[in-house]
């Protein structure tokens, strides 16, 4: 018995080593394995940054949703529909490989969550740093804070700084970055912008002082963030004062070009510290050295591999751009209208393709919106509450009368009209966007004018269809405006989401 006993307990001690000499094999296994990714991680980081990226592509346009009729149309009275031109562009849509492009943001907000002007905090720093992996060279690209732009998915106009709250500003960080990055596309000509990092004022003065601060050659006399005043010439700069230096708004050449030109500037000398210090590959760490305010939608392996790829460029290899554009205060706001040719010539010598003019980006557009666009959008989207009441009821389960059919039918084919004619006159002004005045040709004020009057004539119809169609299907004719408000931005109408530009 005995001997049984030892030989069970002698039996249960080897079933333990062999399962302990397991468990220590699968963990050795497991280390070798962790070792081995992170060593061809960091083989990766360091040899071949690039794999850690998509690369830049063409991105076709977002289109807004369209109103389509509910029931098989009536015959149309007559044959003679206007028909949108066709927008096919036919450009090159080739571009140059081992592109990548990054947007950095600069948000206008403390770390309370207030602002510095306005109601709102902004992206007042809006810059695309374009990596190019096969040239090692990086090109910064500044984009004009108070450009005159459009929101992608979302009705209406707006500054560029702005579009980051159409997509839901500080209320929902992520969809408001991402919506501005892909405005800024529209500004590339379509050329994707897949990564992010946005930094509060907050974040900026803690990332400086991690690194000791900056001696930088002042330009231009300036008020810090801890009310230091800085004369020109050089200074030991702190978070504060760089914050300060950043933020100076006001220039003699009464545009944002100064400014984004100084942006541009602190950061290569920023990153010239880094590099002489051989503390580029602190750069990872130096993010979490800011408690909060830094947002960014790359991993912690893209941060380390941007900044392995730093540590072997030189500063003469990074580019200085600005997408120019005049400042022009027309009825509300100072809008900043690019330069459409220089935007063009910038974009082929940075990324060798071929894109087309923002065509509203001009002051002969924006005063066409004031002068009559606005006032035909109003009426759109009004033909549109009655059609969608009437889609919405007929979805429901209704059947239209004979009358209520025929004044369904009459209302779609008015609303047709008036967008087709918006669409024709809109295209005639974004194809005339060059020009710095507002004076127009002989011949130019010859077609103006016949662009109006078939505006004005499609808005007088569909206004007497769109009532005749509210009468017939029950809609309340009260909740229909037929006037833009004065202050157009707020107009739900015309601008979906209200967003206070200053």
């Amino acid at each position: 018995m005995e001997d049984t006993i030892k030989k069970i307990e002698k039996y249960r001690k080897r079933a333990r080593s062999k399962r302990t000499l397991t468990a220590v094999c699968i963990i050795l296994a497991l280390l070798l394995i962790l070792a081995g990714i992170a060593f061809f991680a960091i083989h990766a980081i360091i040899n071949n940054p690039e794999r850690f990226f998509k690369e830049s592509v063409i991105k076709t346009s977002d289109n807004q949703a369209e109103t389509t009729p509910a029931i098989e149309l009536s015959p149309r009275p007559d044959d003679n529909a206007s028909v949108t031109p066709n927008t096919d562009d036919g450009r090159d849509t080739h571009i140059t490989p081992g592109i990548v492009n990054i947007m950095i943001f600069g948000l206008d907000a403390y770390e309370s969550g207030g602002t510095s002007s306005g109601s709102m905090p902004h992206t007042d720093v809006n810059m695309v740093v374009a990596v190019n992996f096969n040239e090692k060279r990086v090109d910064l690209i500044s984009l004009p804070r108070d450009t005159f732009t459009t929101a992608p998915g979302f009705r209406g106009y707006y500054k560029l700084n702005g579009v980051f709250n159409v997509g839901g500003g500080m209320d929902d960080i992520t969809s408001g970055l991402e919506l501005a990055c892909r405005a800024a596309e529209q500004w590339l000509g379509g050329i994707s912008i897949q990564y992010y990092y946005a930094l509060d004022f907050q974040a900026v003065v803690d990332i400086v002082n991690a690194i000791g601060g900056i001696d930088y050659d002042v330009d231009q006399a300036f008020t810090g963030m801890n009310n230091i005043e800085y004369g020109t010439g050089m200074h030991h700069l702190d978070g504060d004062a760089v914050l300060g230096y950043l933020r100076i708004r006001k220039r003699a050449d009464g545009t944002d070009r100064s400014r984004t030109a100084r942006q541009r500037r602190m950061m290569i000398a920023i990153f010239n510290k880094l590099k002489a210090e051989r503390s580029l590959s602190v750069i990872p760490s130096l993010i979490n050295a800011a408690s909060s305010g830094i947002y960014t939608n790359t991993t912690l392996s893209q941060t380390a591999a941007l900044a392995n790829y730093a540590t072997n460029l030189d500063s003469d290899r990074i580019g200085t751009h600005v997408m120019d554009g005049a400042i022009q205060m027309n009825y509300d706001w100072a809008f900043s209208f690019v330069h459409q040719q220089e935007r063009i010539d910038l974009i082929r010598e940075i990324y060798g393709i071929d894109v087309l003019p923002v065509g509203i980006c001009s002051v002969r557009y924006e005063r066409w919106l004031h002068d009559e666009g606005f006032l035909a959008i109003k009426y759109i989207r009004q033909a549109e509450k009655v059609i969608n009441f009437v889609n919405e009821s007929v979805a429901a389960g209704s059947v239209l009368s004979t009358e209520q059919s025929s004044a369904y039918s009459d209302c779609f084919y008015a609303y047709s009209d008036l967008k087709a004619a918006f669409n024709i006159a809109s295209k005639w002004y974004e194809m005339h966007y060059d020009g710095k005045a507002l004076s127009y040709s002989v011949e130019e004020t010859a077609e103006r004018n016949r662009l109006t009057k078939d505006i004005n004539e499609a808005m007088a119809a569909l206004k007497e269809k769109v009532l005749a169609l509210a009468k017939a299907s029950g809609y309340s004719m009260q909740s229909l405006q037929w006037t833009v408000q004065s202050e157009w931005f707020r107009d739900k109408d015309i601008n979906e989401v209200y967003v206070d530009f200053r």
